[in-house]
């Protein structure tokens, strides 16, 4: 493969990752309003994806990534435990 074409391949894939940890938090912010336990779940989901395919796990992908699986696992823990914070 060309150097060329490889630094394409690689820009292409860190955008559809970027796009995928994006997709993690919008899915995450839906949670807290929608489906907490699909959305969360998916989002988690996402952010492992995320963070699995990225080489460096200090990219702004893997980053939104960790922060879309927080978010997922956040949404979840509060619908479980709602009545126990706000009685």
């Amino acid at each position: 493969m060309q150097p060329a074409a490889a630094a394409t391949t690689i820009a292409s894939l860190n955008n559809q990752l970027l796009a995928l940890g994006i997709g993690s938090i919008l899915l995450g912010a839906i949670a807290w309003f929608r489906y907490p336990y699909i959305c969360g779940a998916l989002a988690i989901v996402f952010g492992v994806i995320v963070l699995y395919k990225s080489e460096n796990k200090k990219t702004k992908a893997a980053i939104i990534g960790v922060i879309g699986i927080i978010i997922g696992l956040a949404s979840i823990i509060v619908d479980l435990f709602y009545l126990s914070f706000f009685p």
